[in-house]
């Protein structure tokens, strides 16, 4: 069975990189991407990220299906289905939430442990690495099915010398842009953000890159969907595979960037001259067509942004026939032994 993908082809512009209000951008990575600059701002006033970002929030406060998270309970994928993200640390284990009050897993607190101050809208819940305060965690990574050209957040409870730095990744996993948080008070919400022009933005590296000991992480109010590019998908084959037997099959993909999840897939067949008829609904879709036939997809994104593909050609060629001369459901050496008796008859 042959596989048929679909691709997003992203046009990459030239590249600026800013230095903003509080945050130092560093250029590490960029230098070696030739043509390829992007431009990163970095808006570190207190209340901005809200008013910026065009997509939705995760406060951690509730899973995207409703249900509430518990302290110390791991996360993972939970928000993968909705926003195309998932949560790791570096060593290969995963963080998990810390509830705002007793006990200490993440932070002193502004009046108690693990306590935000109450005008930076930070709620009862938040992310922290595995939960142990002491020596510095492993960095928390944030992988996106899909590539962004925005993201932002905030780091809570950065103070004396500690300093929290944010990294964002290209698909071949080259640093694009980063930008470092240093101290600005006792559960104090440090907003940070990327703006970039073009969907390239593939990874979040958070990593702690102060000195000082009884430290953890506090991340929340985290906007994985702002900024999501155009979306678009071009045909491209998984190999030779554009033409198969009338006794094979085709298994057709939808990989798809831009957009905000989640996304509705409508696979269609031409059936008539720009009649187009229905024939799945699953990212992907198996097809076994016994003469030529055409495919496209059309699919939409969670703000009914709409795009379809180019019309796919399958090519379908006539299977090499058999000859099974005794009729029991098989070609082997019985078949040819009549097959030559048939055509040399009994004297040779």
């Amino acid at each position: 069975m042959c596989r048929f993908r679909l691709n997003r082809k992203a046009l990459l512009s030239t590249m600026l990189v800013r230095r903003a209000f509080y945050g130092m951008v560093t250029t590490e990575g960029v230098k070696n991407m030739k043509s390829v600059v992007h431009f990163a701002c970095v808006l570190l006033m207190v209340g901005c990220v809200q008013n910026l970002s065009m997509g939705q929030v995760i406060d951690f406060e509730t899973f995207p299906d409703g249900t509430i998270p518990s302290d110390g309970q791991v996360i993972s994928d939970q928000y993968e289905a909705v926003f195309g993200i998932t949560f790791s640390l570096e060593d290969g284990t995963s963080p998990v939430i810390a509830k705002a009050g007793p006990p200490q897993t993440a932070f002193a607190g502004f009046g108690g442990p693990d306590m935000p101050r109450p005008d930076i809208n930070a709620g009862q819940m938040f992310l922290t690495d595995d939960g142990n305060v002491g020596a510095p965690p492993s960095p928390l990574i944030i992988d996106y099915s899909s590539p962004v050209s925005q993201a932002s957040g905030i780091i809570i409870d950065i103070d004396f010398s500690e300093q929290w730095t944010i990294e964002a990744y290209d698909a071949k996993d080259v640093l694009i842009t980063s930008i470092a948080l240093g101290a600005i008070g006792n559960g104090t919400g440090s907003p940070w953000i990327f703006t970039l022009p073009e969907p390239i933005i593939h990874r979040i590296r958070i990593r702690f890159t102060g000195s000082g000991g009884s430290i953890g992480l506090a991340f929340d109010n985290f906007s994985p969907a702002a900024g999501f590019g155009p979306l678009t998908v071009d045909i491209e084959s998984e190999g030779a595979c554009d033409t198969i037997c009338d006794t094979s099959s085709a298994e057709l993909v939808a990989a798809l960037t831009g957009g905000i999840p989640p996304y509705t897939f409508d696979w269609q067949e031409l059936v008539g001259e720009d009649v187009w008829s229905s024939i799945g609904s699953d990212p992907t879709i198996v097809v076994a067509p016994e003469s030529s036939a055409t495919y496209r997809v059309v699919i939409a994104d969670d703000k009914l942004e709409t795009v379809t593909s180019d019309p796919y050609l399958l090519t379908v060629c006539e299977s090499t026939p058999v000859f099974d001369a005794d009729q029991d459901g098989d070609v082997d050496l019985a078949d040819f032994g009549l097959f030559q008796i048939a055509f040399t008859g009994p004297e040779g």
